[in-house]
Formats: C-alpha cells, structure tokens, sequence
C-alpha cells in the first residue's frame, strides 16, 4: 500500500460539509455571512429542506468551529429554553458530543470523553421518538466519525453500517453519492488497518461504485488511495492477478506528468513496484527486479521511509527466491531495524522470519533461533491486536444492539401510557401515579432482562474469543513442530557420529504430528470459529476421504506443502498426489486455484 496516512480532520469540519456531520454533500459557497437566529430556526424546523438551508448558511471558513461551538451552540440552548423542540434538542446534542471530545477538547492520548457517547444515545432516543430516520442515520454518522476522530476503526465501520443500513430505508437520493463514497472509502482503509483485507476490497468497490461524476480532483486523487488499498489487499490475500490489475487501473487514473509532477513520480513507482511483487509471487523475477529498484529509488527520493520499507521487503523476497541470501539479508536486517523503531508489528515479522530462513540455510543456529524467537514475539503481537480488534467490534455491537433495545421498549411504553391516560380521562391524577408506578416496575423488568442479555452475550463471547485463540494456539505449535522438525532433519544430517545421530532421532520421533486425538481436538475447537466449514466442503468435495478431510483443512489455514508434509507424517510427494486428487473432484481446470475454491468454503 502507498504512504498515504490518514490526515485528522476535526469533526466540526464534517458537520460543515454534512450539515452537522453527513446531511448532504453539496458544495460550499463562501459569500454567505453567519445568522445564528435565522439558523436556529432552520435547525429547529422538521421540513424535508432544512438541512440543505443550513448548509447554505454557514461557510467553510476557519471561522467556522468558534461559531459553531462558541456562537451557534449557547445560542441554540437559550432559544431551545424559550422554544422547546426535539429537532432542535437533537441538533444541540450533537454539537455538545462534538465539543466535549473535539475542538478544544479534542486529545488524541485520552479516549473519547463520556459526555459524548451519553448526548449521542440521548440523540439516539429522541430520533425513534421522533420517528425521524434521517435524523438517526446523521446521528450515526457522528459515533462513527467521532471513533474515527480516536482511531477505534472497529466500532467506527459498525456505527456507519448501522447508519447505511437505516438510510437504505430512506428515498434514492436523500443522501448523496459522495457521501457513500467517502464513507465506503473509509471503511475499507479502516478494513485494512484490522488486516481484514476481504473487507477492505468489499468496501473499497462500493466506494468506487459510488464516486461521482463530478471531475472533482480530490475525489480523483481518493481514488488512487482507493486502488491502492484494494490492490494492496488482494496482495495480502495472495492473489496476485486481482492485485495487478488494480495497479494498473491507478497507473491509468494518475493526474498528467506537468500537472503533479512529485506525485505522478512517486505513485508511478509505487504502483510499478506493486506490480514487481506481485510479479515475484508469480516467479518472473526478470521483470519485477527494474519495477522494485525504481520503487525503492523514488521512495528514497521522496524520503518515505514506509514505501521504502515496502520496497526492500520485495527486494529481499526476491533475492532470497534467485539465492543472493546476502542481499536478501541486508534489506531484511534494514526494515527489522525500521518496523521495530516505528513499532510494526507485521513489518517486523515479517523481516526476522525471512532473516530466520537465511540463517538456517547458512547453517547459523544461533542466529536463525534468535531470529524465529524474534519472529513468534512479533506474530504474537500482530495476532494479539487482530483478536483484540474483533473483541472491541463485538462489544461494540452487544452495546449497540443494548441501545436499540432498550429504545424500542421505552418507546413501547411510552406508547402505552398514552392509552392508558386516554381511556381514562375522568382519572387523570390516579392515572399518573399508576402510570408511573407501572413504567418503574417495568423499567426494573427491563433492567434485569438487559442484564441476563448482557451476561448471555458476554459468555458467547467469551466462549467465541477462547475457541478462537486455541486454534490459533494450535496453529502456531503446528507451525512451531514443523520448523523444528526441519531444523533437527538438518542436523541429523550433518550429525558424525552414531550416537548423535541416535539422540536427534529420538528427539524428532518425539514430535508426532495430527495424531487422531490431535485432530479431534483442533477439528472441535475449529468448528466452534468456522461452524459451517466441513458441512460447505462436504458438499463441495464429492465422497471426500478423512485423510482429504484434513488436507483441505491445512490448506484453508494458510500451510505450504512441506508443512502440510510434516504434520500429516507423508511424503510432499504424497501431498501433490493428495491435491491433484482434489483437484480432478472439483474439475479444476489448470489455470484454476485449488486454495481459493477452498477459502472460499
């Protein structure tokens, strides 16, 4: 992926361009001037126009935050005072949830304030009160844009999957096609930042589905980002057609050579260098070593250190695939030193496993150990933030789907005390304490029943969370007796004397992979993650064998040949038999991948 980060635009801003956050997406004008009272009335009105006046009456300006926060808001809570309205409250709230976590008290160290999420669900309740889907879907763009603001990228796509999902109930056109496009944008990059990179293509298409026809630079350039994110993805998936093709697309959408010159460089080398991996991946090493030293030169040009990183990681790639392990080594050693100062955990992985691999095969124990250690710290922490992150989107969506209920039953007992008082007129004051007496004992109800919900979902979670990191655990000691196994085959090799050659042999027999009561272990705890996993390959592979059974199984999960070798005890030999048979029940043809068809089970 390119260099491009994420610059922080302040939420204020967002409400400007999307009326309060994400109303409409046309264009600003500059010649308006501020009227706080012609606005608030605008605000507090519930026409199906009003957001687009207001968006008329404010300019983009730098003016603009103290006017909202320090002019617009006192002013909109003293005529709310005056003139009660829920349209109006709705709006205050969202600048109050701005104001306490941006602005003036936007602090990217400390998480985003209480007071925020508190006037946002309170947001929340009066739109259902109100009926007001428009209102509710804006409102939900604001959580997400506000967990944006803070880099909490999981609940930040749930809260705009939530407001998508709530405007598609709304008419074509209620919100704008750049709206879509920025927001599906920013899905897909936060998508990748999580390393779900099937996500980040998904949602990078439905961006690029949505970008408008409008010749607007900005949105040309966000769709080099774009392609690049997608491109970038289908690389991490290894399929390196796919990711090809998308470079090829940026190369076609780069701005002419005399309009950006900088830009039209750097992104040409990027794109070009993208192509080169890709190219080493599929064994045309000829071509991908111009395209990498051109990556790396311009990223050195440009001073960015990420795409020069990038770069070198191919580079080594390549050079330890054509046996120049020195060179290979040398740009491997460089990126562990960079990953490891800017703290990329991936990065890092990645550079000591390659160094790991080189050791090993110039028979430097020492080092290649040091550096397979280094290479599991590293895993262990890139696997870690993963599971963390998809711990932090499933609480985020128990405490969303909590909000929405305890919404639908107040609102059902709203409804319900409004009958009550109308049926029985003659009784007003006796009404109103039952009434209340009744909306405290079922509040209570409620209370206990959100709870028993709560603790039901936390122990699926849990339950959920715990499979999850027994797989993975299984997975790494698999990889883990894998590696050793080679290692000691290489020692017994090289091992002189009989009585060496006797102790290596005891300590590799003392590793006995997939035995059956491995496999029923790892094939119950992997069924708990992938519930649907061998009834789907059941159906795919036609009379599938148990020893197939476990083949297709350690394909899915990402093994090479020696690997899947080593833990099932056969010869590679064995193992090319084994797929070509897979292959023949499927009908592949010969340009066809045996690994996606799996994956995709």
């Amino acid at each position: 992926m390119g260099a491009t980060a994420e610059k922080t635009v302040c939420i204020c801003l967002r409400w400007l361009v999307m009326i309060i956050i994400t109303s409409v997406g046309c264009p600003f004008t500059q010649a308006q001037s501020f009227n706080t009272q012609e606005l608030i009335s605008i605000m507090a009105s519930d026409h199906a126009g009003h957001a687009q006046e207001e968006v008329a009456k404010i300019p983009v300006s730098g003016s603009s935050e103290p006017f909202l926060f320090d002019t617009l808001l006192p002013a909109a809570i003293a005529y709310q005072q005056k003139h009660p309205s829920r349209i109006l409250q709705i709006h205050i709230l969202r600048l109050q949830a701005n104001a306490a976590s941006n602005y003036r008290n936007f602090d990217p160290v400390r998480r985003i304030q209480p007071a925020s999420i508190i006037c946002l669900e309170e947001a929340v309740r009066l739109c259902y009160e109100e009926k007001n889907d428009v209102l509710l879907a804006e409102v939900f763009f604001d959580l997400a844009e506000l967990y944006n603001l803070y880099g909490r990228f999981e609940e930040y796509m749930i809260m705009l999957s939530r407001a998508f999902d709530i405007s598609s109930r709304l008419e074509a056109g209620t919100f704008p096609l750049s709206l879509r496009y920025n927001k599906y944008g920013g899905m897909c990059k936060a998508a990748y930042y999580l390393h779900s990179y099937a996500e980040a293509i998904q949602y990078g298409r439905l961006a690029l589905a949505s970008k408008p026809s409008s010749g607007d630079t900005e949105n040309d350039i966000g769709e080099i980002y774009l392609l690049d994110l997608i491109g970038a993805s289908h690389k991490k998936l290894n399929q390196p057609d796919s990711s090809i093709s998308c470079y090829e697309q940026l190369l076609a959408k780069l701005p002419p050579f005399t309009n950006r010159r900088d830009f039209h460089v750097l992104w040409t080398a990027i794109a070009n260098g993208n192509i080169g991996e890709n190219k080493v991946y599929k064994g045309d090493y000829a071509a991908a070593q111009p395209m990498l030293d051109q990556w790396l030169q311009s990223a050195l040009e440009f001073r960015d250190d990420f795409n020069a990183s990038l770069a070198r990681n191919a580079l080594a790639a390549l050079d330890f695939h054509t046996k120049r392990f020195d060179a290979a080594l040398e740009s491997w050693k460089q990126n562990f030193r960079w990953a490891v100062n800017v703290r990329n955990n991936e990065y890092a992985f990645n550079a000591a496993k390659g160094m790991a691999e080189i050791y090993r095969l110039k028979k430097i124990p020492d080092s290649a150990y040091h550096y397979l250690e280094q290479a599991a710290l590293f895993n262990d922490s890139l696997q870690s933030f993963i599971s963390q992150s998809g711990l932090q989107s499933v609480k985020a969506n128990v405490k969303l789907d909590e909000l929405q209920y305890s919404l639908e039953k107040s609102t059902l007992l709203l409804r319900e005390e409004k009958q009550q008082k109308l049926q029985i007129l003659v009784t007003v004051a006796l009404l109103a304490i039952i009434g209340l007496l009744l909306y405290n004992r079922k509040r209570l109800q409620m209370r206990s029943k959100l709870q028993q919900t709560r603790e039901r979902q936390l122990a699926a979670e849990r339950e959920t969370n715990e499979a999850r990191n027994q797989v993975d655990e299984f997975i790494q000691r698999l990889k883990e007796k894998n590696d050793l196994i080679e290692s000691l085959k290489l020692n017994l090799t090289a091992a002189e004397s009989l009585k060496e050659r006797q102790d290596i042999y005891d300590h590799l027999s003392s590793y006995t992979l997939m035995t059956d009561t491995e496999w029923i272990i790892f094939k119950d705890r992997f069924t708990r993650v992938h519930p649907s996993f061998f009834s789907n390959i059941a159906t795919r592979f036609s009379k599938i064998t148990p020893s197939e059974e476990r083949m297709v199984t350690l394909i899915f999960l990402g093994l090479n040949k020696l690997q899947i070798s080593n833990a099932l005890g056969i010869s590679p030999d064995s193992v090319t038999r084994s797929r070509h048979r897979l292959r023949q029940k499927l009908g592949l043809a010969k340009d066809d991948s045996l690994e996606e068809i799996i994956l995709s089970c």
